[in-house]
């Protein structure tokens, strides 16, 4: 059989060049929900396998070398999640889906 492997992509876009800064293709499956930490300091995208990318964004303040890292992938959940927030300091990030 031939199976097809797909990367689903994610852009982060300069708002006032419209010029695309990072793409990211790290999720194989379509990306449910992404959100920034209250300092911007990260970023967290959720995917349609349940999975959570935690990026480290401290490279945003240099727009030309604009390169988010991957800091950790989880596979906590065992069904959709439907909310992803961060606590003020963003110390904390708490995820929420529908298997608990």
């Amino acid at each position: 059989s031939n199976s097809v492997e797909h990367t689903t992509c994610c852009f982060i876009i300069d708002c006032n060049s419209m010029d695309i800064k990072w793409k990211g293709t790290d999720c194989k499956e379509s990306i449910l929900n992404v959100k920034f930490g209250p300092k911007s300091d990260m970023f967290v995208l959720v995917d349609d396998e349940y999975k959570v990318y935690i990026y480290d964004n401290k490279s945003r303040c240099n727009h030309d070398l604009y390169k988010p890292k991957l800091r950790v992938l989880t596979n906590i959940h065992k069904a959709k999640i439907m909310s992803i927030d961060f606590s003020k300091d963003s110390y904390f990030i708490q995820t929420s889906s529908a298997d608990y």
